[in-house]
């Protein structure tokens, strides 16, 4: 069983600005190791602990093991480490217009700044340091000062996420970074001046920085219970941070300590808890709008949707599961999912209702923008006399999401639904992009969606994770397309985990003319090196409200609300290539509007096009397979020489794709093939797939099953008709891991793609009987497989370059499976590549150095007409003995032929296999001659 996590919530005070300005609140300390003190204006020193409130001009300091996270009203945090100084000196928040703007100093030391509203607010970060000014647009960045991170380290400021940093140091230079990965590195010159230089941030300093602000052994942020990056993400403070929701910072943020609860007339507002908690409004809807007292009753009444977890719960496959609120399986039956009428007099911050359990009572909000509520037990919330904890979100035309654990035990969630569905459906046909961050599920406190908790050993602040994407369909097209993606690669070798989920889905029309999400939860993840992958499937739903209608809710689409698919008791579930017994869960996710541009902007912003027709190329990975005989076999595999072997058929028109490839071991005795995507191969049995622009773009499993098959032993086993194979395909640059490749993409090259895909194919074991599961089944699945593809030159487009040679530079990704003492440990790996060729002589050579820590080099040859080709065998050097075969492609740029390279590669040491590799690498042109 899994294990039942203990409610521990963040506070994420809203501050106004109220207060005057000689002593204006800006902030709190949301997490605090007791070794930061605070320095203020006309006041003793004193130490800092958990839930002060951090004022204008207010210094704060810490020693060799403090660390301290400020925690902005916007939701900028500052993460300060040891032996670091900062003061915020300006701090403006006007939250009707969503800007802010923040001044601090920062002295000495380490930090860490995600930026709120004030970095999404031209000109609104300025951060003053020794070396310069700092400003700040949309980014995550960290910040060394003096070389207080450690390793003899110069100052440096690191471009984590983001936008934009710009440093204008003191004689007015001024550099910029605008790429994730970058670093500006500041020296002096022996004239005493300062040196300012941009480059990729070198290897080192992100590790130094994360351990400097992960907190010395034995502290906890704070709070007597030790907390989990889970519970940052329960604060709701990622919902505002840079514009993502990932919570990256790893000092976490535990319950602030208790105030003294009290309602409080602040300007002609209820305000409770008016020290803490200023800007909470009373307001209630639907009631009488003249805003008098008329001596009569002006109370209003809010639908609520409110579903709650029974004591047992009945999928649609018939299994019955015991305490399902312990996998988050909610609803199922009129008694756990019913409609509740809140009654708010006109005077009360709180509404009650009356429910199966006994009494509701809820706290009510009026809001102008996206917020999240702390509910503790102070504010009042209950069932049946039993406190309710967690957060109460918060939005426009009424919208409200209470997402809470009945007496804190998350075993026992309680989520509540309000607010006005969209009435005009047209708002989501104009061809914009809509970007929409999420919340995290309250029992699995992970940054990412529709994953379990208890999943993968490992924590996720090394994980690449997208806000969810809509992108428009114009005129009268309801299918609009939703995607969400995440990555993670945590560790190397043998300690290595790995995850990636994709989640691609449409808007549809039901039944009664409304309109619902629809999406098909795919992706995989290895939680031990040594032992199977496993892959995901189920399907994901909005919930409509409790008056029905359209279940996207505001009259701009404000928010939603995407959990397991309630109406028909559906469920989640990761199975290994075995499929045995799995846990069955499910996950609750509020969505809230952060943009929406037109597609040509979202796409010119991201550096990116939509000009991808059909593209070829390579594909690889490790295929694992349990055997008819019992067991359990594994290879590596590559799609070999021919660049037919994978596809990609991109559908602008639609903002679909489609596309088949296939890969087979060495020896031939074991293969692949899959087909993804929409009408793949004249096939009119499409698939899910989002096409947004060349840099985001993923499909699920093709519906035609016929195309989707393993062969073993030359027999071929097919897709059963009616089961789902669980495929998928990722773009890579949709969620980029710079602690893998450079910037986190192949090659600086824009025109060649490259990305992640996986399967699990269930067959019959009988394959006279291809849809009879009679005779038992087998699986075949593939975990973070490669591919790279292109528009692939003509070997009579290269003779137009006889004479010429060229040089290519980029980077190899692939799998690995290694001998360990301990058995086969299987984790993803990746190296530089390089390249040089003879045109005229249709010859060259290929290095990848540091592929796992080994080098290969080789010599290569054409193929002769068509596609222009080449081949050849890598030799490991430095003593090694893996060796093994590569093939690969010149793509074009347009006009530009053989702007770029392509291909694959599968090698093994000679003594025992135990080293073996296979991937796929992509370079761009770098020098002619």
């Amino acid at each position: 069983m899994r294990p039942r996590p203990s409610l521990v919530l963040a506070l994420c005070l809203i501050l106004t600005q109220t207060v005057p300005a000689a002593a204006q609140t800006v902030g709190v300390t949301a997490a605090v190791n007791q070794a930061a003190r605070s320095i203020r204006p006309n006041a003793a020193i004193r130490t800092i602990a958990l839930g002060d409130n951090v004022i204008h001009n207010e210094r704060i300091e810490t020693d060799t093991v403090g660390l301290l996270q400020i925690l902005l009203a916007d939701g900028t945090t500052f993460t300060v480490g040891p032996n670091s100084a900062l003061a915020i000196d300006r701090f403006v928040y006007d939250p009707d217009a969503g800007t802010a703007q923040v001044a601090a100093t920062l002295t000495k030391g380490v930090f860490r700044f995600i930026g709120g509203k004030t970095s999404k607010t031209p000109g609104g970060v300025s951060l003053g340091t020794p070396v310069g000014t700092i400003g700040i647009r949309g980014a995550v960045v960290d910040i060394s000062l003096g070389g207080q991170a450690g390793g003899g380290r110069p100052t440096h400021v690191d471009m984590i996420f983001g936008n934009d940093v710009t440093l204008t140091g003191p004689n007015g230079q001024t550099n910029r970074i605008y790429e994730p990965g970058y670093s500006i590195i500041i020296g002096t010159n022996p004239d005493g001046s300062q040196t300012q230089t941009v480059q990729k941030t070198p290897p080192g300093f992100g590790s130094a920085i994360q351990q400097s602000l992960a907190g010395a052994p034995g502290t906890s942020g704070g709070s007597p219970n030790r907390p989990s990056d889970g519970i940052v993400v329960a604060s709701g403070v990622a919902g505002e941070n840079s514009d993502r929701t990932p919570a990256i910072n790893n000092p976490p943020i535990p319950l602030a300590r208790p105030e003294p609860d009290r309602l409080e007339v602040v300007d002609g507002e209820l305000i409770q808890d008016a020290q803490l908690d200023v800007g909470r409004e009373q307001v209630v809807e639907d009631g009488d709008d003249d805003g008098g007292d008329d001596g009569g009753d002006d109370s209003a009444t809010i639908p609520l949707r409110v579903l709650t977890a029974g004591s047992t719960y009945v999928t649609n496959g018939g299994e019955t599961v015991e305490t399902p609120g312990a996998y988050g399986l909610v609803g199922g039956s009129a008694e756990e999912d019913r409609r509740v009428d809140l009654t708010v007099p006109g005077s009360s911050p709180t509404g009650n209702g009356a429910t199966n359990r006994g009494p509701l009572i809820l706290p009510v909000y009026g809001s102008t923008a996206f917020t999240p509520n702390p509910i503790l037990p102070a504010d009042g919330a209950s069932l049946g006399g039993v406190p309710l904890i967690g957060i109460g979100y918060s939005g426009v035309d009424g919208f409200a999401a209470y997402t809470l654990a009945i007496a804190g035990d998350t075993t026992q969630p309680f989520y509540a639904l309000a607010g006005t569905p969209l009435a005009d459906p047209s708002v989501l046909r104009d061809g914009d992009v809509r970007t929409y961050a999420f919340t995290p599920d309250i029992i699995q406190q992970l940054p990412v969606p529709f994953f379990s908790a208890s999943a993968i050993g490992t924590e996720f602040s090394g994980a690449s994770i997208s806000d969810f994407y809509l992108l428009e369909r114009p005129g009268n097209d309801p299918s609009s397309v939703f995607l969400q993606s995440w990555l993670l690669i945590s560790g190397e070798d043998q300690n290595q985990r790995s995850a990636v989920g994709v989640n691609v889905g449409n808007i549809l029309t039901a039944g009664d003319g409304a309109l619902n999400v629809d999406y098909g939860r795919r992706g995989s993840f290895r939680n031990d090196p040594l032992g199977f992958s496993s892959h995901m499937s189920g399907t994901i739903s909005s919930l409509a409200l409790a008056k029905g209608g359209n279940e996207i809710f505001g009259r701009n689409g404000e928010n939603l609300v995407l959990t397991g698919d309630s109406e028909a008791n559906d469920y989640f579930r990761d199975a290994d290539v075995f499929g045995g017994p799995s846990p069955i869960y499910s996950t609750f996710h509020v969505l809230n509007l952060e943009e929406e541009v037109p597609r040509a902007q979202f796409s010119a912003d991201r550096g990116a096009t939509r000009e991808l027709g059909q593209i070829r190329g390579f594909s690889a990975g490790l295929i694992e397979s349990d055997d008819p005989d019992g067991g359990y076999i594994q290879e590596l595999g590559t799609s070999g020489i021919d660049p037919n072997s994978f596809f990609i058929d991109f559908q602008a028109d639609r903002d679909t794709l489609g596309g088949e490839l296939q890969i087979a071991s060495r020896d031939g005795t074991l293969a692949t093939r899959i087909a993804f995507g929409s009408g793949t191969n004249q096939s009119g049995s499409g698939g899910r797939s989002a096409y947004i622009d060349d840099d985001l773009f993923a499909a699920a499993n093709n519906g035609d099953t016929s195309r989707s098959f393993f062969v073993r032993d030359q027999t071929a086993y097919r897709q059963i008709d009616g089961v789902s194979a669980r495929t998928y395909l990722l773009s890579g640059d949709a969620n980029p891991q710079p602690e893998l490749l450079p910037e986190g993409r192949l090659c600086d090259c824009q025109f060649l793609e490259w990305g992640w895909w996986g399967t699990q194919i269930r067959a019959s074991a009988d394959p006279s009987r291809p849809n009879s599961e009679e005779a038992g089944t087998l699986r075949t699945a593939v975990h973070l497989g490669t591919w790279v593809g292109g528009d692939i030159a003509t070997e009579a487009e290269l003779s137009a370059l006889a004479g010429t040679t060229a040089t290519y530079a980029g980077s190899a990704v692939g799998n690995v499976s290694q001998v360990f003492s301990g058995g086969i440990a299987d984790y993803v790996a990746s190296g530089s590549m390089s390249m040089s060729y003879d045109f005229g002589g249709r010859s060259g050579e290929l290095s990848i150095d540091d592929f796992d820590g080994r080098d290969f080099s080789g010599t290569l040859g054409g193929t002769g007409t068509g596609d222009a080709l080449f081949s050849g065998v890598l030799f490991e050097r430095n003593g090694g003995d893996a060796t093994g075969p590569t093939h690969g492609a010149f793509v074009n740029d347009g006009a530009n032929v053989a702007a770029g390279v392509i291909g694959n590669f599968d090698l093994q040491s000679q003594s025992g296999n135990s080293w073996q590799a296979s991937g796929v690498f992509g370079g761009a042109r770098s020098v002619d001659r």
